[in-house]
């Protein structure tokens, strides 16, 4: 018999019915909610009951999903232009393209993994903060700027609508600097 903490419940808002949603995807169950503790204690009611009525007829229920084995590591064949991206972003960072790789498929996911190397993972060499260089809190910093929150890429030439249109049309243009 499953044991019933083991099922994930998928819980999401439906704006058309103005109520939460509890799905529960192995056990093909979805309940409703005005909020979202109604919906997932509808859920949980619902898993108990689908293992019951499993149990007074026989029926196999799929098992959790979470606890399935996993098969092994895991290959990806990536395209040239995807490739070359991953491995300048792991430059970048100063980490192997494998845990870049790890990290940004886990954000996409929604389950980051730990931002630092585990202790088995050799820490990349960093020098001292120069104002040129990069560690955790962020993009490389230009000397004598402040790290503003920025995300990796930001551009200020092109901080406002007028320079990001000329950036546009310089690129176009392929003279690729836009205004400065």
């Amino acid at each position: 018999m499953s044991d019933d903490r083991a099922y994930r419940i998928l819980l999401a808002y439906d704006e058309e019915k103005q109520r939460f949603l509890a799905r529960v995807p192995e056990l093909g169950l979805e309940t409703e909610g005005e909020n979202r503790t109604a919906a997932m204690v509808r859920a949980e009611k619902g898993i108990e009951e689908r293992i019951e009525q499993a149990a007074i007829s026989g029926e196999k229920l799929a098992p959790p999903n979470d606890t399935l084995a996993i098969a092994g590591p895991l290959t990806l064949s990536l395209v040239g232009p995807v490739r070359r991206e991953l491995e300048y972003r792991a430059k970048m960072a100063q980490v192997a393209p494998e845990l870049m790789a790890a990290q940004l498929l886990a954000l996409a996911l929604g389950t980051a993994p730990p931002s630092r190397p585990r202790a088995e993972e050799p820490a990349p060499n960093r020098g001292p903060r120069d104002g040129n260089s990069r560690d955790d809190r962020g993009p490389p910093q230009r000397q004598g700027q402040p790290n503003r929150g920025r995300r990796e890429g930001y551009r200020p030439e092109i901080d406002n609508q007028a320079d990001f249109l000329a950036y546009v049309r310089d690129q176009e243009k392929g003279r690729g600097g836009g205004r400065r």
